[in-house]
């Protein structure tokens, strides 16, 4: 069964404004209304009252259609006066069973760096990102990482992200790198001339920059190609922008190109496949396909972004598990449920468990351990 994310949105503002929303759905309504979740079908919801206003004040004349128009602006004020209260603290709120779940925050900017000597630093969650250089490690806003002292000449270290983290890097060659939730990136601390490896494991979204050494006796000056190794894949790049998803928990290796070209190769089958923009090659255990690449949900992550196109229920709990660090277990047959749609990353874990009981999935939180069945 097909559910839609949009139709759940647009069921929540009909239930508020008609009074009949419970008090957990009140909290996720206003939730969604402070992140702008709703905005548009708020506007959407008032575009259809006030064309059925004029349609009628065609057939009807002008009489008693003030009463409308009065409701219309009944609709804003309520919805603007119910959220100055519940933001303000003046709501009635109840202390049932369901009223006493735990709220789970979202995922945030988290990080731990390993340096070539085996140390390693919490990385600032009130930064985005870092910088890395031979002789120091900066956070983009310039300020120094403190408790790194930089290991001189070659050696690699390790970025890593937990579940409910994220965090970007930016290599000595100038590549720009973000890193999703429960993912992992080995580099050297310099890339020696005419070579640039790096190893990935989770997800990360790459804007590799250009790199040129001397080449032959011309001098003539050739490009360095960057290389991301992941599980069973390999990939070759100049200079482009794309996507790797090759989370161990998945079936397939995904990667999606944005700009430029990439040569994608096998480890198992030792062949190789090259892609165009708008291409994702998907590799798997015994097949491997390059199809059309939907941009927007392969990239929806660095965006902040949930993005469902028909996605099965296990997928979408395999993403929601590693961005509000969370086990997921089901009991009994497992639901073949598939769901369309967008949601903020910045919602509470609530927001989008009161959208799967609404959409018919049982479901019980034991602490951070989500049972999805009877």
């Amino acid at each position: 069964m097909r559910k839609q994310v949009d139709d759940y949105k647009r069921r929540l503002i009909r239930k508020y404004v008609s009074n009949t929303v419970s008090e957990k759905e009140l909290q996720v309504f206003m939730e969604l209304l402070r992140l702008g979740e709703l905005d548009e079908y708020i506007d959407e919801d008032m575009d259809r009252r006030i064309r059925t206003i004029r349609d009628e004040k065609k057939r009807r004349g002008k009489k008693q259609l003030w009463v409308k128009w009065m409701a219309v602006c009944c609709l804003l004020f309520t919805l603007s006066l119910g959220s100055y209260f519940y933001f303000s603290g003046l709501h009635h709120v109840r202390t049932d069973d369901r009223m006493a779940e735990t709220v789970i925050a979202p995922g945030k900017n988290r990080a731990t760096l390993i340096l070539g000597d085996g140390s390693k630093v919490i990385l600032s969650e009130e930064q985005e990102g870092v910088i890395m250089n031979a002789e120091e490690i900066k956070y983009a806003d310039g300020t120094n990482v403190s408790g790194v002292n930089q290991v001189k000449g070659q050696s690699f270290n390790t970025i890593s992200t937990p579940r409910g983290g994220q965090y970007q890097i930016i290599l000595s060659d100038g590549t720009k790198v973000w890193l999703n939730a429960a993912s992992s990136l080995r580099y050297p601390s310099v890339f020696p001339d005419g070579e640039r490896v790096v190893e990935l494991t989770g997800e990360g979204y790459f804007e590799v920059a250009e790199s040129r050494v001397i080449g032959d006796r011309h001098q003539k000056r050739k490009k360095v190609p960057f290389r991301v190794i992941t599980i069973n894949q390999e990939v070759e790049v100049l200079g482009t922008h794309f996507n790797i998803n090759a989370y161990e928990d998945e079936k397939s290796v995904r990667t999606t190109l944005l700009e430029g070209r990439v040569k994608v190769k096998s480890m198992s089958s030792n062949s190789s496949k090259e892609l165009l923009p708008g291409l994702q090659s998907i590799l798997g255990p015994s097949d491997w396909k390059i199809s059309k690449a939907n941009i927007e949900e392969s990239i929806s992550w660095k965006k902040g972004i949930f993005y469902f196109k028909d996605t099965p229920i296990e997928e979408l709990l395999r993403q929601v598990s590693r961005w509000y660090d969370i086990d997921v277990a089901y009991k009994g047959v497992i639901p073949s449920e598939f769901y369309t749609g967008e949601m903020s990353r910045n919602v509470s874990l609530n927001v989008l468990l009161e959208f799967l009981r609404g959409s018919g999935i049982r479901y019980d939180m034991e602490g951070r351990k989500l049972i999805i069945g009877k």
